[in-house]
């Protein structure tokens, strides 16, 4: 597979790393890769100030999910430092299984931070090869009287050839540890300086396949709200010819996750109704 945006090094630092060692994989897979990963925490501001732009022990955690092969991950957690909700997903575009991603954190005494992750693989069947454009979108708000330098919205796409041999699991630690590097990445953010959509050209032929890893992070420092519920969105301009590795279908977000996240809108955006 050739792509015309190769990036030969990549940097990648925070949370897209996750908790190292801990989510190592274990195996390799032969079948392509796809799946859907969350996780949630909350830190104390190192020093008590306004603007925390270091967190520190002690830690809250909510479930870290690696729900590799399978659908949807869900991660949330709450204390008096702050409150997070990830959830990842895949959403039907146009009938082929589309990566969607959503969190929302909101930042008390002190840090709260959600990472969502979406991995999926496709496999071109045309007869000739072609350009395939992948549109990426990502919404959502920051509100942050007290500018935290930790708070952020921020999203991530990287584009891997699927000739290799994958590990099994959602998170790029394990990918980055056995020396597998994208061939094509995109940075997004919210109040950043990388755009909220931009979009990746891949340039491939006939039964290549492709996979592509996403993720979503959400970090409220002290009295700071960042929602994204409104999304990380991924979508194919034209996706005849392609398959997809998951499975489509209509996955609703669980019953107990939208009452947490409009408990918690209710509480950080009244009397403010609109996102």
């Amino acid at each position: 597979m050739k792509n015309n945006l190769i990036k030969n090094t990549m940097v990648l630092t925070g949370s897209i790393l996750l908790s190292g060692a801990s989510m190592q994989a274990s195996a390799f897979t032969t079948s392509l890769p796809w799946g859907t990963g969350a996780s949630t925490t909350t830190l104390t501001c190192a020093t008590f100030s306004a603007n925390c732009g270091v967190g520190t022990g002690p830690i809250g955690s909510g479930p870290s999910v690696d729900n590799y092969q399978n659908e949807p991950a869900f991660s949330d957690v709450s204390d008096a430092r702050g409150n997070a909700t990830a959830y990842s997903f895949f959403s039907d575009s146009n009938g082929l299984a589309a990566i969607h991603l959503k969190g929302q954190a909101n930042g008390t005494t002190g840090i709260a931070e959600a990472t969502a992750i979406g991995l999926n693989s496709y496999t071109y069947s045309g007869s000739s090869s072609t350009i395939k454009t992948l549109n990426i979108a990502l919404s959502g708000t920051i509100t942050d009287p007290n500018n935290n330098a930790f708070t952020e919205l921020t999203a991530s796409v990287y584009i891997f050839d699927s000739q290799f041999l994958l590990p099994e699991t959602v998170f790029l630690s394990g990918y980055l540890e056995e020396g597998l590097f994208p061939s094509a990445e995109a940075h997004l953010s919210i109040g950043g300086s990388d755009p909220a959509n931009t979009s990746i050209d891949i340039d491939i032929d006939p039964n290549e396949t492709f996979t592509i890893w996403a993720i979503l992070n959400t970090n409220a420092g002290p009295g700071a709200s960042v929602q994204a519920m409104n999304s990380l969105e991924l979508f194919f301009s034209d996706n005849s010819g392609l398959s997809s590795a998951a499975p489509v279908s209509a996955v609703p977000v669980p019953a107990a996750a939208w009452l947490f996240m409009t408990a918690i809108l209710t509480v950080f955006t009244a009397p403010r109704r609109k996102l």
